[in-house]
């Protein structure tokens, strides 16, 4: 029987490892790769395929099918959420046809609580936890350029097996994805959650990038605080990251190019009439809220941030 992979959402994360997957299997007979995109990046994919440009390397791919309607590609088998957090409940009404009782879900978004939506509404599913280490963004369309050496795929469920996680694991590896099967994924999830609710709060508020926040003492400072919030919430939840975030987070953002900076900062600057501010920071304060918390400075942020104009959160 054939493998169906569905990649919805083909920008920085979803474009690039939907590019490695489709560039791997476009001949395979075994393995097909399908795309739900929309609009302009839908009919260049289309026509011209989809361009990845990983620093030096640079390669052009082709899904199986691209589309911007679900009832195209039929059931499939596995489905990579890759929209931003704000999309997630139009992306599980628009992916509902393609949908079996087999089919596995995997979000790839920031936050850490899209699973605990798709569960609401994909009840008989078997849907991971996922995460991405990667510095990618969608140029223009059918264009995407990856920065940096970080690009690392994460995926799983706690203390959890299942053939259809190792196939999909072994589908991943094979086409060039740093990818891991973590039975400890809640931990990589908030480590992933600290490292970018913290960064994207202060480049935001601050109005700076990655390389400017490290060299300030003040921002610098501010960032570590950030960094001590979010690790007291997750052990409120019983998840054991370690107290030393700090220096393992300054150590990614060392490595990152100069130029780097949060999506959730390029949103602001650009002014999108939506961000994902409520999922990387108000809900860092509400559930702080929850578990008696405290998180002044995020608050202190959030509230700043939320008077931008033009810019609905």
């Amino acid at each position: 029987m054939k493998t169906k992979i569905l990649i919805v959402g083909i920008g920085g994360v979803g474009g690039y490892f939907g590019g490695l997957l489709a560039k791997e299997y476009q001949q395979s007979n075994n393995i097909e790769i399908y795309f739900l995109s929309r609009r302009k990046n839908l009919d260049k994919i289309k026509s011209d395929g989809i361009k990845v440009l990983d620093n030096e390397n640079e390669f052009n791919s082709f899904p199986k099918i691209i589309s911007d309607n679900a009832k195209d590609f039929d059931f499939v088998d596995y489905v990579f959420i890759c929209t931003k957090t704000y999309h997630l409940n139009e992306i599980i009404q628009q992916i509902r046809p393609c949908i079996s009782e087999s089919t596995v879900l995997i979000p790839l978004q920031n936050g850490v609580n899209s699973r605990d939506i798709l569960l609401k509404n994909f009840e008989s599913n078997l849907i991971t936890y996922g995460c991405v280490y990667l510095v990618s963004r969608l140029e223009s369309p059918g264009k995407i350029v990856k920065k940096g050496q970080v690009g690392s795929l994460f995926f799983g469920i706690d203390n959890f097996n299942d053939k259809r996680l190792n196939h999909l694991q072994e589908v991943l590896l094979k086409a060039g994805i740093k990818s891991e099967l973590s039975k400890s994924i809640s931990k990589v999830i908030w480590e992933k959650f600290t490292f970018l609710s913290s960064i994207a709060t202060a480049t935001t508020y601050f109005n700076a990038k990655v390389h400017e926040i490290l060299k300030d003492d003040l921002k610098l400072n501010s960032l570590n605080q950030l960094i001590q919030e979010v690790t007291a919430l997750a052990h409120s939840k019983n998840i054991e990251i370690g107290e030393n975030q700090s220096n393992r987070i300054i150590d990614i953002l060392k490595s990152l190019p100069i130029d780097a900076t949060t999506s959730l900062h390029s949103d602001y600057q650009n002014k999108r009439e939506k961000t994902e501010l409520e999922s990387l920071t108000g809900y860092v304060i509400s559930e702080g809220k929850l578990k008696n918390v405290k998180t002044e400075l995020f608050e202190k942020m959030y509230n700043k941030i939320k008077t931008v104009p033009n810019t609905v959160y």
